[in-house]
């Protein structure tokens, strides 16, 4: 029976999975799986950019101790970026568990990446190349929020500066690498969306709204 739940969550995970990977077959060859693990996993959301940018706001906003920008509060414009984050988490526990149960994940490679249905630890240099995007990518995000923010808790700082990479190397390094792949990426949009908001770069439809 249980062998049977797994097999049914490895299909209907794949299946998620598969249109994207068979679209992108032809060009991408033996990583379209990977393709599709980072397009779903978090590289749609450039197009919804002026939500990262209104998210990355509001975290400085709450870092600085300041009252949120209420364009990104319970408006529709608001409401709009909460559904794009639960659609975002939703997709990377499909990619979780087709990680571990899909019939094509052990067979998937990507760049640097053997399969990507075991961690990144296991895979040589390659992994570890990942591993550390993840650290970089993350440690950034966190690094230039708490300078967009004016932060200058010690405390803070030690933990953004020594402890948060090492938290971020640990789970690039022992994660499936079908999660870590849109991790990294989604670290490094995260880390250009607070750039932007330090920048004061509300976007179009933000400023539309």
């Amino acid at each position: 029976m249980w062998g049977d739940l797994l097999d049914w969550i490895g299909t209907a995970t794949e299946s998620v999975l598969a249109p994207v990977a068979s679209v992108l077959e032809p060009a991408a060859d033996e990583a379209a799986w990977g393709w599709a693990v980072l397009l779903l996993g978090a590289a749609w959301r450039i197009l919804t950019w002026p939500w990262l940018v209104s998210g990355a706001r509001r975290r400085i906003d709450r870092q600085r101790g300041s009252e949120p920008d209420p364009d990104g509060g319970p408006g529709t414009f608001g409401r709009i970026g909460t559904a794009f984050g639960l659609a975002q988490f939703l997709l990377v526990v499909v990619i979780a568990l087709w990680s571990r149960t899909g019939p094509s994940a052990e067979d998937a490679a990507f760049y640097g990446l053997e399969t990507l249905s075991s961690p990144p630890v296991t895979q040589g240099l390659g992994g570890l190349a990942w591993a550390a995007a993840l650290a970089v990518a993350g440690t950034a995000a966190g690094l230039l929020g708490q300078r967009a923010a004016g932060v200058d808790d010690q405390r803070q700082r030690f933990f953004a500066r020594y402890i948060a990479p090492v938290v971020f190397a640990c789970l690039g390094l022992f994660l499936p690498a079908a999660m870590v792949v849109p991790f990294a990426a989604a670290m490094a949009l995260n880390a250009a969306a607070v750039r932007a908001a330090a920048r004061g770069d509300r976007g179009p439809v933000e400023a539309a709204a």
